[in-house]
């Protein structure tokens, strides 16, 4: 009867839909690439080096069965022009929803223009989560990377396994958040995480990280030029 055809019919729509959806939702996952950790430091031919680790879908790891990432890295004067270079080069869009750490060197955070525009653009990246975690290091970036995401299913992953692990509290955790909001009040010093390579093994070291000291130390010379101004009007 009618009824009975019109209830078909609408059942075979939504299944319809169900499986469009699904298919389009795989189609998202291929036309994507998954970061789980951001690394940035001083560039050669640029002024970034912008290093991504990207969530390698068609490998496992065979002790646990976890995604492996790999490494995708270009110099860059923003994060913007990186993300177009990585469009370009992979045709597919960075997905920050997986994003675990992002990692500094720290002679490029001691740089207070560079600082403050690659803040800056973190800040305006609202798909990238406040709470993502915050290292620093003195060591070869990449390097450090690639033994990090050897250990775990990434790198981002095994710094955030060592965040639990030495189970340090949340009030000690470093975040984009609590870095932005240190640089919008104007303090002076930010405490940080250092991570240092002993052997194979990554440590990590409570440090603090001078936020003005190019502006303290301007201050300095200007003090330094008034003073020996004011001796030699003296004489």
């Amino acid at each position: 009867n009618k009824k009975t055809k019109a209830v078909s019919m609408a059942v075979l729509f939504v299944l319809c839909g169900c499986m469009l959806t699904g298919c389009q939702d795989r189609a998202d996952i291929e036309d994507r690439n998954y970061i789980m950790t951001i690394g940035v430091e001083k560039g050669r031919e640029k002024q970034f080096r912008i290093l991504y680790e990207i969530a390698d879908l068609s490998k496992t790891s065979q002790d646990g069965g976890g995604r492996k990432g790999r490494l995708l890295y270009y110099e860059a004067d923003s994060l913007k022009e990186a993300e177009e270079i990585d469009r370009q080069r992979t045709d597919k869009k960075l997905d920050y929803g997986h994003l675990k750490a992002i990692i500094f060197s720290k002679d490029f955070m001691e740089e207070s223009t560079e600082r403050k525009e690659i803040l800056t653009e973190l800040k305006e990246f609202h798909s990238i989560a406040g709470t993502t975690l915050l290292f620093f290091t003195e060591e070869e970036l990449q390097e450090l990377m690639e033994a990090g995401g050897k250990k775990a299913s990434s790198f981002g992953e095994y710094m955030d396994q060592m965040m639990v692990n030495q189970k340090y509290s949340m009030a000690k955790e470093d975040t984009l958040s609590r870095l932005l909001r240190d640089v919008s009040e104007k303090e002076d010093t930010h405490r940080i995480w250092l991570i240092k390579k002993a052997g194979d093994q990554l440590e990590l070291e409570e440090e603090g990280i001078r936020m003005l000291a190019k502006v303290w130390k301007i201050i300095k010379y200007i003090l330094v030029f008034f003073i020996v101004k004011a001796v030699f009007k003296e004489l």
